[in-house]
């Protein structure tokens, strides 16, 4: 009986500690091309590790967080930067560490004394002010080395030091929501559209489409988080060959990380027939969002 209720116990405490940590997507979209590509498991986990989520539009998104091919590997085919474990290893070299002037390190600290003994001219030392950013920063600044105190023969009139002046907060990045209106609002202009196959399968947004349906797939740039239901999911587009002037509507459904920039599309079969022949296989479009 005793070897029953600890057995219990134990796999409710699997369970719990399964509730409390966060599972990566595991599904691939059907938009990825494993037979050309690495394992969609091992991009995801990369993705995830390296933050890339929140690094859309910079440098280090394009570096480092779209899939590598099936035959290349991070240590040839990728700068340093973009291996998680030396992004790690690197960061804790960054760290500084402890002296053992920790009392004189702890005066610094502390509110700078209104005067000095009139036997010593001290040296006032400039301690720098505490930076908020949005993620903690992968370096720390190098410890202040403590000033030295030289003694002086010329009694000296006491010096106030006045505390250094911090920093103003950096301005907060727009919400989600605030970004989402600005691009919601735009006309892109300058891509291309491809198409792809359901094959019966989920998107990113979590719902199976027929190839016949009017459904799009959005550079994963744009989408965002590839692991969750991005906040364009069921959104109206119209998209327009710009060679033809043909337009359609479709919404969106799935997200395209093997597209090629931020702004390019991937239409299912119904949408892009609807505007091309499925032979031309790529064409220049421009779309905008109707909601």
């Amino acid at each position: 009986m005793f070897s029953f209720i600890s057995i219990a116990a134990l796999a409710l405490s699997a369970v719990a500690s399964v509730h409390g940590a966060a599972i990566p997507r595991t599904n691939v979209p059907s938009t990825y091309d494993a037979a050309v590509l690495e394992p969609y498991s091992q991009y995801n986990t990369r993705y995830m590790a390296l933050d890339c989520e929140d690094k859309h539009n910079t440098q280090f998104f394009t570096d480092c967080c779209h899939p590598m091919k099936s035959n290349e590997t991070l240590a040839k085919n990728r700068l340093p930067y973009c291996n998680p474990a030396t992004a790690s290893l690197s960061s804790s070299a960054a760290l500084p560490t402890e002296t053992d002037n920790s009392d004189d390190e702890c005066d610094d600290d502390d509110e700078p004394s209104s005067s000095v003994a009139p036997s010593v001219t001290a040296t006032p030392t400039v301690v720098p002010s505490a930076v908020t950013t949005s993620h903690v920063s992968s370096s720390a600044p190098s410890p202040v080395k403590p000033s030295s105190v030289k003694a002086s023969s010329t009694p000296v009139a006491p010096v106030n030091v006045a505390p250094a002046p911090s920093k103003a907060a950096p301005t907060p990045s727009p919400s989600p929501s605030q970004a989402a209106t600005g691009i919601d609002s735009l006309i892109h202009t300058g891509h291309s559209a491809t198409w792809f196959y359901q094959h019966d399968t989920a998107g990113a947004c979590g719902n199976v489409h027929a190839d016949t349906d009017k459904v799009v797939a959005l550079d994963s740039a744009l989408y965002g988080n590839l692991g969750a239901v991005s906040q364009y999911c069921g959104k109206s587009l119209v998209i327009t060959n710009t060679n033809t002037g043909k337009s359609v509507t479709a919404i969106v459904a799935d997200a395209c990380p093997t597209c090629d920039a931020a702004g390019s599309i991937d239409l299912s079969q119904g949408a892009f027939e609807a505007l091309d022949t499925l032979e031309d296989g790529q064409f220049d479009v421009s779309w905008h969002f109707t909601n």
